[in-house]
């Protein structure tokens, strides 16, 4: 039996239901996620939807990479992403743009804005059961999008500037 991550069915299913979100969210994302952006760092990359729906708005990013818990659910591996499979790790580095997209719930115990440059930007979005889960990111960054997209699947997207001292 094939794990839900290969699956036809994940695929034909979940990808519209991003892709509707993906949609539904840019016009007002991308008044703020403007070039360039050196570097983007995706938890729960997954297939690499996300990847391919920027490359569609013409947004070249030089730097991803890309963290997921699974193995199989970055297969195939986009040519343009470096991949962590993990969910115990610690990175140092930062990053102009962090994004995680409805995976939030898959790595609680880390800090988003840990791993955000000083002038970066926040994007994450969680499915209604999980939408709790943001109440301790928006404690911490300045909001600058706070909106409910999807129509098949509702879920709740936030764009966010750290607050810094």
């Amino acid at each position: 039996m094939n794990s839900p991550y290969t699956s036809a069915y994940y695929r034909d299913h979940y990808l519209p239901i991003q892709r509707s979100k993906y949609t539904e969210a840019w016009p007002l994302l991308r008044t703020y996620i403007t070039l360039p952006i050196p570097s983007m760092l995706d938890w729960g990359i997954g297939y690499g939807w996300w990847e391919t729906f920027l490359k569609e708005q013409k947004i070249r990013i030089p730097r991803i990479v890309g963290v997921d818990v699974n193995e199989e659910a970055v297969q195939p591996r986009l040519k343009n992403v470096e991949y962590i499979l993990s969910s115990h790790f610690q990175l140092k580095e930062k990053f102009d743009l962090v994004v995680c997209w409805d995976s939030f719930h898959c790595f609680p115990q880390k800090n988003l804005f840990d791993t955000v440059n000083q002038n970066g930007l926040l994007l994450v979005s969680e499915p209604r059961p999980f939408v709790h889960l943001l109440e301790k990111i928006k404690k911490q960054g300045t909001i600058l999008v706070d909106e409910w997209v999807g129509e098949r699947e509702k879920s709740r997207v936030l764009l966010m500037r750290k607050n810094f001292a």
